[in-house]
């Protein structure tokens, strides 16, 4: 891990390299944690994201990641629902601050007045999310059971189904 950790000091694509190989690492990794939350700071770079992943992966122990995190998803950063996911899994009480956004995203894709709008990754990652998250998801039950006909209806069921298995 060490040897990992120092090459995201480096120049160019060895930074994103080194982040995905953090995350992979999972909670072994929490001695990256410092220095991931650097490349957070590159904004919309790949290796900001590979950041956010890996400091999700590995988790509680990721609690010092959580300012810059909560900065960037409240900004409604490009990354939002990699962030979102992040947040969850270093600290399940983010459940609140999340659910409503990963809710608004399912809602936008309605379109009542014609053909709805494409499902894209935004929307599976909401919903994935949604059922990852489980009870603390409830209040997407509704929008969920109208996501249970169409392309989504396997990704809607398994939501409710992690949310509310009764």
């Amino acid at each position: 891990i060490p040897l990992i950790v120092a090459e995201l000091e480096s120049q160019g694509d060895i930074k994103t390299t080194a982040a995905k190989a953090l995350a992979g690492a999972g909670a072994d990794a929490a001695d990256a944690v410092p220095h991931l939350a650097k490349l957070l700071a590159n904004g919309d770079s790949w290796e900001c994201k590979c950041a956010v992943i890996a400091l999700g992966r590995i988790g509680s122990q990721a609690h010092d990641a959580l300012g810059p995190l909560t900065a960037m998803f409240d900004s409604g950063h490009d990354y939002r629902f990699d962030i979102a996911r992040a947040l969850w899994k270093i600290s399940p009480e983010q459940a609140p601050r999340i659910v409503p956004v990963l809710i608004a995203e399912l809602e936008s894709q309605r379109n009542p007045g014609g053909p709805n709008n494409p499902m894209d990754y935004s929307f599976f990652s909401a919903m994935e999310l949604l059922g990852e998250i489980g009870p603390g998801a409830k209040d997407a039950i509704p929008i969920l059971r109208t996501n249970l006909k169409g392309g989504a209806k396997f990704d809607a069921a398994w939501a409710l189904w992690r949310i509310d298995p009764g």
